[in-house]
């Protein structure tokens, strides 16, 4: 008979996919009946040094299936042993994009489309993005203030680039975050002034992708202090050691190596992992040679109660609290979690309790196939963390030693912005990406109201896109639909040059004292710069990927030619990577 941890098991991976179930089957529960009844007929096969849930599934889905036939369609991604993805059992068989055939009386049958593989392993793809759509233009008559929360996330560009330079294919539109994609780059900005913990800095110029629209750049820059002078850390490292992270677990261990040779005395580190079950392998220690002999012995193995690791880590954060220090859990994950709390909501509710006790969470994701990008980018947004993709370990000790002050220590939190543009200058606007940072109104100085963390010397990058008040009728209707003269609006702006006032909210990273709020007015055109003309580039590649509507002359060919011009120094090669990028990126559309 088969092991009920692995028909559990089995069975989580089938409810957290959240397919639908055949039409035969009336309710979920009938659909687990008869699952359960098939699987249990069938005997397990001789245990091996390394049993996965692939290796049941192997002998368990003839029997499932019984004469229908399953096929694999073609792996996207590098081949790679069928044993080494261990859960990709039932999210495999009944993935969201799957077809899901009629279930024949003699059993139940699951097909995807017949693709000649060519002698290659099939390997299933079951990765999870969360599809948010593209802000429109809005007229600033009726709708003068645009309202989002800070956001540092680099995760999305690195993932893009193991699509792009690894696995030879262009990602999902909704694995294209235009912020995240802009903001893994480094910018020319002034520095705060001794009374400013944040500084922000306006560019514009006319729209690569429609000259007729205006593309004004705001970035802000945080004030970057003496490592010195930093405060004492706590990290929890939160180390997801499951059988679905075999094939990256190399890197995660020089990764976090990397991570535990960058602590300074003082600092302190617990290790929790949560392979087969969550195991506390360190509290609290000082001792960097025993971390990185903990870390060099993981292995890999079992299911994936990421939920309960989650809740271990927390409460060895709270144990071993620093007051003043900086308190932080670090999470190695390709975020399948798959036993206990495994919903978004579920991962979701658990660490937003946790904002106010003063520990951040930082993710950093990995994996490839099973990556659930969504479920990480949620915790992040809703943990007072940030969440960054692992490709390599040269990502890893970019954001390890590099990034560290930056993503290990926070700055200020809840860092919301409010911009209020002019109607006499602007007709139009939008503001690319940050969907996923939106805010109301009302919402900019509602204190309860989260929003995103910025780090020391971190820059935060924001890109609207402007229908200049003098455009002409034509390119003001293709945007917005024509709307009736109001008749109540005042006439004050028309006379007044500027082209917007600029607002910035932040709390202090304790989060115990009032929160802070700086105004700046801006006078109209700011001049065009490097930092616009690098971050145009890297905008017109996004909504080409995207296939923007409201972009639909966007090029990668002319954000490639864009960004050959505008290199710079190009310091650590970041730059010069991303011509190589969008060289592939290019070569790959031509072949659609």
């Amino acid at each position: 008979m088969m092991d009920d941890k692995i028909l559990d098991e089995l069975l989580t991976q089938w409810k957290t996919e959240r397919t639908p179930r055949p039409d035969e089957f009336t309710s979920d529960s009938d659909f687990e009946a008869a699952f359960l009844t098939k699987a249990a007929a069938v005997k397990r096969p001789t245990p091996r040094k390394k049993t996965s849930i692939l290796d049941v599934l192997v002998n368990t889905i003839p029997t499932l299936t019984a004469n229908r036939k399953i096929s694999v369609g073609r792996s996207q991604r590098r081949p790679a042993p069928l044993f080494a993805m261990p859960k990709m059992a039932m999210s495999a068989l009944i993935a969201p994009h799957a077809c899901m055939e009629c279930c024949a009386p003699s059993g139940l049958a699951f097909s995807r489309s017949e693709v000649d593989l060519g002698g290659s392993t099939p390997v299933f793809d079951t990765e999870e993005y969360k599809t948010v759509g593209e802000r429109p233009f809005v007229p600033v008559s009726t709708n003068p203030l645009s309202t989002f929360g800070a956001d540092v996330d680099t995760a999305m560009y690195a993932n893009l680039r193991r699509m792009i330079l690894q696995e030879d294919r262009l990602p999902p539109a909704e694995a294209v975050r235009l912020e995240e994609l802009i903001n893994y780059f480094s910018y020319d900005y002034p520095m705060p002034q001794k009374d400013q913990v944040m500084r922000p800095h306006f560019e514009q110029g006319d729209a690569p992708w429609d000259p007729a629209h205006r593309l004004l750049l705001i970035g802000v820059q945080a004030k970057t202090p003496v490592r010195e002078q930093l405060p004492p850390s706590h990290y929890v490292f939160l180390i997801d050691n499951s059988g679905s992270m075999e094939d990256v677990f190399p890197m995660v261990r020089e990764a976090m190596t990397t991570l535990a040779k960058q602590l300074r005395p003082g600092d302190k580190v617990s290790m929790v992992t949560y392979g087969g079950g969550v195991q506390v392998l360190l509290e609290g220690s000082s001792d960097i040679e025993a971390v990185c002999r903990k870390i060099e012995k993981l292995e890999t193995a079992g299911y994936t109660p990421g939920g309960e690791g989650i809740q271990k880590a927390y409460s060895l954060a709270e144990k071993h609290f620093i007051e003043g220090g900086n308190n932080r859990i670090v999470l190695v994950t390709d975020g399948d979690f798959n036993v206990g709390a495994s919903s978004e909501a579920e991962l979701v509710e658990m660490v937003k309790a946790k904002r106010e006790s003063g520990i951040y969470l930082s993710i950093a994701g990995c994996g490839m196939g099973n990556y659930k990008d969504n479920k990480l980018k949620m915790l992040a947004n809703k943990g007072n963390g940030n969440v960054f993709y692992l490709d390599s370990i040269r990502e890893a000790k970019r954001v390890f030693v590099h990034g560290l002050t930056g993503n290990m220590y926070a700055l200020a939190r809840d860092v919301k912005f409010q911009i209020e543009f002019n109607p006499g200058q602007v007709f139009a606007c939008r503001l690319l990406g940050y969907e996923l940072r939106d805010m109301t109104d009302r919402d900019f100085r509602d204190d309860n109201k989260e929003s995103g963390t910025v780090g020391l010397g971190q820059q935060v990058t924001a890109l609207y896109e402007i229908i200049p008040a003098n455009a002409p009728d034509a390119v003001k209707n293709t945007a917005v639909p024509e709307m009736p003269q109001l008749k109540y609006q005042g006439t004050a702006a028309k006379g007044s040059k500027e082209l917007l006032t600029f607002r910035l909210r932040y709390r202090d990273p304790e989060g115990k004292k009032a929160a802070h709020e700086n105004t700046v007015a801006v006078k109209s055109a700011p001049a065009t710069g490097p930092n616009w003309k690098w971050a145009s580039a890297v905008a017109e590649f996004g909504l080409a990927l995207r296939n923007s509507k409201f972009a639909p002359d966007a090029s990668i060919d002319h954000a490639a030619a864009e960004a050959q011009k505008n290199l710079g120094d190009d310091v650590n090669g970041d730059r010069a990577e991303f011509l190589l990028l969008l060289r592939r990126a290019a070569e790959l559309r031509r072949k659609q």
